[in-house]
């Protein structure tokens, strides 16, 4: 897995663009909703045993209700206002995969000093299995969506607030971007599978002159669609199932070197 950006290939762009002035604005909705639910969390007790004293000692336990959001609300706000205005942030998107920088708000043992922590990640392609748009509706109207990259270490959602583009605007660079990247590995050789190379839809092909061993999907193995046959131009020889030749049945090579009709060797067979 890539570690840092500048594993990221050329052809690298940015996708999405962070938005400081919406993070602000959620951060401080955020702050206010924890600072007045605080405030009730305070008021319900000081009623109960101060303005109502006969009222049962009961009551004061509905103000840890609220108390619950405030530990939730309030830190987010107080970390996001902290990291509304971070410096490089965005999703980047390039020939090797995509790159996601953003401050984390998120509960962390870290931020119990009210710090957000900076989450950066860069997924290959190959570990991407999906990325989809999310909807959140509230009595059937839709309220706000999120991105969610699916990869092979879990999920990631991709909160709409936090960038300038929408969600369906990320998808489609997202698809661009993928895109691009088949384009330009169409045709060239697979790192892991000999005499295999890259399709335009992503799948692997067997190499010119080449063809599949085993129809099995997942079996990479190729043969040469000559093997066994005899060689056009030199005696006493076939080629084998890696587009080389080998001595006849009956036959050895003369020199004991070999024979490589690509290097140019053109050593004699003996019976």
């Amino acid at each position: 897995m890539l570690t840092n950006t500048e594993e990221l290939a050329e052809e690298v762009r940015i996708v999405a663009h962070y938005a400081p002035v919406r993070v602000f604005i959620h951060a401080i909705w955020k702050t206010l909703i924890g600072i007045g639910t605080l405030a009730v969390t305070l008021l319900v007790p000081w009623f109960v045993f101060v303005i109502e004293p006969k009222s049962p000692p009961g009551v004061a336990l509905i103000g840890l209700m609220p108390l619950l959001y405030t530990l939730v609300s309030l830190p987010f706000g107080l970390r996001a206002l902290r990291g509304a205005f971070a410096k490089d942030c965005y999703i980047r998107a390039g020939h090797e995969g995509v790159e996601i920088r953003f401050p984390d708000y998120n509960f962390h043992w870290s931020s119990l000093n009210f710090r957000y922590r900076m989450s950066a990640n860069v997924f290959p392609w190959k570990n991407i299995s999906e990325w989809r748009l999310r909807t959140y509706k509230l009595n059937g109207t839709k309220v706000r969506s999120s991105l969610i990259l699916e990869t092979n270490t879990g999920v990631l959602e991709i909160e709409r607030f936090w960038f300038k583009e929408d969600s369906q605007s990320i998808m489609d660079a997202l698809d661009a971007a993928r895109a691009s990247m088949l384009k330009a590995r169409a045709g060239k050789p697979h790192a892991d599978y000999p005499n295999t190379v890259w399709g335009e839809d992503g799948n692997i092909r067997p190499a010119s002159e080449f063809e599949w061993v085993s129809s099995v999907v997942g079996n990479y193995a190729v043969r040469f669609k000559l093997a066994g046959q005899p060689h056009s131009t030199y005696p006493n020889v076939v080629w084998n199932t890696d587009g080389k030749v080998d001595p006849a049945t009956g036959y050895v090579w003369a020199t004991g070197d070999g024979f490589d009709v690509v290097a140019g060797d053109q050593c004699q067979v003996e019976g």
